[in-house]
């Protein structure tokens, strides 16, 4: 009974993949099976073609998920060709349409909040230096190559399209969340990645910029899940996303198959009474089956 009480405490979630689950209908019924007690759909323009679901369709979607008890969030579109931080005033164009779509989809099916990627620059992979064994993680190679004010305009353009988003989700009553980007790549400077790339966004943006903390991608900075979130501080994350890696590319496992120490997050987020979504985010049917067993088993094993 103690088992049970606890795993009741997490609130276990999904985040739609859009490969393995492309059907935002077929999705629900498939958390809802799981025991999902959260969903997060992804909206992008090849998942809604017809733009159905941001009109009737998604209200009923909407209406379904609230009939099953489950709250939902919606994760914003990052397919090729968004990005915030793009060079190009065309892609910074497509982005804010697409955007706009994402708005009107998240409202129809009343989403608690949104999940939003920030942006990149991409550099070539051949400038990279090579391999030098000073340990230091991808993200802060990539960073060293780029010239500082390079940076600094990446990050001014994230923060003037942010701007526009967060102020246009604020008419709709949708509150807006950071995820935090991971640094594995060695072809994309990422922006925000760390703690401290949060944290600037929240000083840049105010307050009610949440964040939504990406376990997997918060390993690719190469801190314990502990330290990341105590920069952070838990009352700022409005919901995570839970998948697992080796700490050296984005793999998606499921929790407990990598190195990321998740007994510890979870017997911090039972002890302190945290209630923010901890939404599954696998690649395929299997995973996330696997996933909902593993987090019985470190409940069982280790808290």
């Amino acid at each position: 009974m103690f088992q049970e009480n606890r795993e009741k405490r997490l609130l276990v979630g999904a985040v739609q993949n859009k490969e393995a689950f492309p059907d935002f209908f077929a999705f629900l019924e498939k958390a809802r099976d799981w025991g999902s007690r959260w969903v997060e759909f992804k909206y992008e323009r090849e998942l809604d073609p017809g733009g159905r679901m941001r009109n009737l369709a998604g209200e009923d979607l909407g209406r379904l998920a609230e009939k099953y008890g489950i709250p939902v969030s919606v994760h914003a579109p990052y397919n090729p060709g968004i990005n915030f931080g793009a060079l190009d005033r065309e892609i910074r164009t497509e982005t804010r349409e697409q955007m706009k779509a994402c708005l009107d989809f998240a409202s129809r099916v009343k989403a608690r909040y949104i999940t939003l990627h920030g942006g990149y620059l991409t550099i070539e992979a051949e400038s990279l230096p090579e391999e030098t064994g000073s340990g230091q993680p991808p993200y802060l190679l990539i960073r060293q190559r780029i010239p500082g004010e390079e940076f600094e305009n990446l990050k001014q353009r994230i923060f003037t399209e942010l701007r526009l988003f967060m102020a246009q989700a604020a008419t709709r009553g949708i509150p807006v969340a950071l995820e935090n980007l991971h640094g594995f790549s060695d072809v994309k400077a990422r922006f925000p990645i760390t703690p401290e790339d949060y944290n600037e966004c929240r000083v840049k943006l105010g307050e009610g910029v949440c964040l939504v903390y990406d376990t997997g991608h918060g390993n690719s900075t190469g801190r314990h899940i502990m330290d990341y979130i105590n920069r952070v501080g838990a009352g700022r994350i409005a919901g995570a996303h839970i998948h697992d890696n080796d700490g050296n590319e984005d793999q998606h496992l499921p929790p407990g198959k990598g190195n990321i120490d998740f007994p510890a997050f979870l017997s911090y987020y039972l002890s302190n009474g945290l209630s923010f979504p901890l939404n599954l985010e696998m690649r395929s049917e299997k995973d996330f089956e696997l996933s909902r067993f593993s987090i019985r088993d470190l409940l069982a094993d280790h808290i």
